[in-house]
């Protein structure tokens, strides 16, 4: 499938639908020309990007919405559920570029950090997982470990030591990263944390 923006930012897309991808508020079928995606108002897109069965769009105040396949978390908002129309991702308010893929999407942030979900088959995520498909943005990985564990780009006892005792001790899930990442964190679930320990770190032996 193809999708487009018009100049006056509404989104138009058309080809095969057999996963909503089109955005048109059903399933299955091919349009031939151009339809209008629903729920994306004039003038509130600046771009639209086509992945392998899901759709990815920005809006203007730096949002994203996507619709199509879901069950790798490809929509990222939160369920591994197909949508007919757009839904908008989780956490992502400072989007200025947006990539999708194969089953995946990628956003630059305004930050210059990247956040990817949906399948994870391959390192695609960029987070250290091949296993675990996101429904939810997740950071891409750094390329060198430091002691900033929450990636909010401070150092500190209160988060990013606590983080990393409680990963040594043990710990997983929620008891990890409870009240214990920065405000801007990049990493703030404990998937995120592991994969930065595990694939960075060399930690190894840390809960699932």
């Amino acid at each position: 499938h193809t999708c487009a923006r018009l100049a006056d930012g509404t989104l138009r897309c058309w080809g095969s639908n057999n996963t909503g991808r089109l955005g048109i508020g059903t399933f299955g079928g091919l349009l031939l020309v151009p339809t209008t995606v629903v729920g994306i108002a004039t003038g509130t897109a600046t771009g639209v990007d086509a992945g392998s069965n899901q759709t990815c769009a920005i809006m203007t105040d730096n949002t994203l919405r996507c619709w199509g396949a879901g069950d790798r978390g490809q929509i990222g908002n939160g369920a591994f559920v197909a949508s007919t129309t757009p839904l908008a991702v989780l956490g992502i308010n400072t989007a200025i570029a947006l990539s999708s893929g194969s089953e995946f999407s990628c956003a630059v942030l305004s930050s210059g950090a990247v956040k990817c979900w949906g399948h994870s088959t391959s390192g695609k995520l960029g987070n250290g997982d091949t296993v675990n498909n996101r429904a939810t943005p997740g950071a891409v990985l750094p390329t060198t470990c430091t002691m900033d564990v929450d990636g909010d780009g401070v150092v500190l006892g209160t988060t990013d030591a606590v983080l990393l005792a409680r990963a040594a001790m043990g710990l997983g899930g929620a008891s990890v990263t409870q009240n214990a990442t920065g405000a801007g964190a990049l990493r703030a679930e404990w998937a995120d944390v592991r994969g930065y320990l595990t694939a960075l770190c060399g930690m190894t032996g840390l809960a699932p």
